[in-house]
């Protein structure tokens, strides 16, 4: 039997361990309270597994956005006003010592 025993009243309650010892892992952690070992480790795999989804959501919306930023880069690197600013910027860079390298990053990015 035990007894919990709170401010203003008593209660007493059947031997709550014997009952407890002859139930399966998930009625024990009912009829004793607290969490037992099989809730904390369900808890933790729904977690885990939160945790993977939304880093494959990351990781797919990144994979579009650089899909996107690398194909943008490169109609942008075919279109003739950018090859007619890479030939100014190397002949600025050719004609400027002192920014050369200034000029040819320029004309490359």
């Amino acid at each position: 039997m035990s007894d919990l025993e709170f401010t203003n009243f008593s209660l007493s309650i059947e031997d709550l361990p014997a009952r407890a010892r002859g139930l399966d892992e998930d009625a024990t952690s009912d009829v004793l309270g607290g969490w037992g070992r099989a809730a904390s480790m369900r808890r933790r795999r729904q977690l885990m597994m939160m945790r993977r989804r939304r880093r494959a959501a990351y990781n797919r919306r990144r994979a579009a956005y650089m899909a996107k930023r690398k194909r943008a880069m490169s109609k942008r690197k075919q279109s003739p006003a950018r090859r007619s600013r890479k030939r100014q910027y190397m002949a600025k860079a050719s004609f400027h010592s002192r920014m050369a390298s200034r000029y040819r990053r320029m004309a490359n990015a």
